[in-house]
């Protein structure tokens, strides 16, 4: 997947989740794009631990 994609996803999270306006959406789009490589696929990672826990059923959602 690539910086795009990824971006992507988190944003379609962020909308579905957060009662975020445009505004707020727009600037945390453009933080993330300002995110190098790294940091984005810890985030991603992040995510993903936090959509699909190892050991619970439960569904956590947070991002840290």
């Amino acid at each position: 997947m690539n910086k795009e994609e990824k971006i992507d996803k988190i944003m379609g999270l962020v909308k579905d989740k957060s009662s975020l306006d445009d505004d707020q959406l727009a600037a945390f789009n453009e933080v993330l794009k300002s995110l190098d490589s790294n940091t984005l696929n810890k985030l991603v990672a992040g995510v993903v631990f936090a959509e699909k826990p190892f050991k619970s059923k439960k569904k956590i959602w947070r991002i840290e």
